[in-house]
């Protein structure tokens, strides 16, 4: 494995050799070798690069001394940037690379196993081109890392059109578009799955996680965002299968068996048919957190709560529910109604501002069929509203209520 060097001020005959090392990057990475280092000296490079080497790594001498800037004139449509990756294993490492053009700074093609690591990447002129895309129309790019990075004026600084086991960690995301774009864009269109968002910090991104379309699993953790960037634009978030969701009924779509899905704090309006899944819970921004007798929330609280004014329906008809709890809600209107179960019916941590009249039931459980294990359990919420809540008694194994409050006049 050989060391090739490159220097932009080098002015006479070159062999790659430290003393007469090469004077553009490309020249370099065309006679390299499969595990090749091309160490490249600080000064300002003006080319597109096009890695086409496997496992080559493509490093500054001094982190950030090395200058890339990209030039116009790449096939953009077909999956190249200013530099593209063209070969497994590549890593490019610790550069300033700026374009003015609106495409793909970098692109790994359908290259897997690339690294990205500790460069500065950077939009010029107000074009606001994407920082990395990941993956193309025609093909994934699996096992990217991209980490350390400092991207600025950009559209997105990561843009996923398709992908598996995708490391973004440790990055800064500074000046994105903040009305479509944000730190990292999902295309929605082709597959992608097993994603790492972990560690990054943003400024004026817009959001961290822009979804154009519901994906695999993301793990997202350690990010620290400003008061210009919100996590993501799909709010609800199962948190078993690590998928996010556009919307709640979206997510129980989505789930399987005793899943747990997370609303994030907001206001949700719309119909929300649950049935069919066992053991389903849902939460609320609040979960964890009494609405009863003596706790921090109450029928005043709204600020950072996840509000739903429309209406849940639990089973009906032949349908039913096996098995639920709703923890850290607030519902406002008649979104609690009828619920058809079997199993235990659990409901804590919630706000319950019902308008129904006086003489009607706020929640009433009903067992479903034959079964009767119909267990119902209301803890520390606070019900306003209505006549209060009614458990079937023909079926009713138990009823435990505990910490609540109760306003029904």
């Amino acid at each position: 494995m050989a060391m090739i060097y490159v220097d932009a001020g080098f002015g006479g005959i070159s062999d790659g050799t430290i003393a007469a090392p090469w004077t553009t990057i490309q020249a370099a990475i065309n006679v390299a070798n499969d595990g090749d280092t091309v160490h490249v000296l600080a000064g300002v490079y003006n080319e597109n690069l096009e890695i086409n080497v496997a496992n080559l790594t493509v490093i500054s001498a001094v982190p950030r001394d090395a200058v890339i800037n990209t030039q116009s004139g790449f096939a953009a449509g077909s999956g190249y940037g200013g530099i593209t990756f063209l070969a497994n294993g590549a890593t490019l490492e610790g550069f300033t690379i700026n374009q003015n053009v609106p495409q793909a700074i970098i692109h790994t093609h359908d290259s897997t196993g690339i690294s990205i690591i500790n460069n500065a990447i950077n939009g010029l002129d107000d074009v606001a081109p994407r920082g990395i895309d990941v993956g193309f129309a025609a093909a994934a790019s699996d096992s990217v890392t991209i980490q350390g990075n400092d991207f600025s004026d950009l559209y997105t600084g990561v843009y996923i059109n398709q992908g598996d086991d995708l490391t973004i960690d440790d990055n800064t995301f500074t000046n994105m578009d903040t009305a479509f774009g944000g730190a990292i864009v999902v295309d929605g269109t082709w597959a992608v799955g097993d994603v790492s968002v972990t560690n990054n910090e943003t400024t004026d991104a817009g959001q961290l996680i822009q979804f154009f379309g519901e994906q695999g699993s993301f793990t997202v953790s350690g990010n620290t965002l400003d008061a210009g960037t919100v996590l993501t634009n799909y709010p609800v978030f199962n948190e078993s299968q690590g998928t996010y969701h556009e919307t709640i009924q979206d997510a129980v779509n989505a789930a399987s068996d005793y899943d747990t899905i997370v609303i994030a704090a907001g206001t949700y309006g719309g119909t929300v048919d649950i049935f069919g899944t066992e053991g389903l819970t849902i939460k609320g921004a609040q979960a964890g957190i009494s609405a009863g007798v003596g706790g921090p929330r109450d029928i005043d609280s709204v600020t950072g709560e996840t509000i739903f004014t429309g209406t849940f329906n639990f089973g009906g008809g032949n349908d039913k529910v096996v098995g639920l709890t709703v923890d850290g809600l607030r519902i406002d209107g008649n979104g609690f109604g009828t619920i058809r179960a079997e199993g235990v019916v659990r409901i804590e941590n919630t706000i319950i501002n019902s308008t129904k009249a006086s003489n009607a039931w706020a929640i009433t459980t009903v067992a479903y069929g034959s079964n009767a294990d119909h267990q119902v359990e209301f803890i520390n919420n606070t019900l306003v509203g209505g006549r209060g809540i009614n458990a079937e008694n023909a079926k009713l194994a138990s009823m435990l209520v505990e910490g609540s409050g109760f306003d029904t006049s």
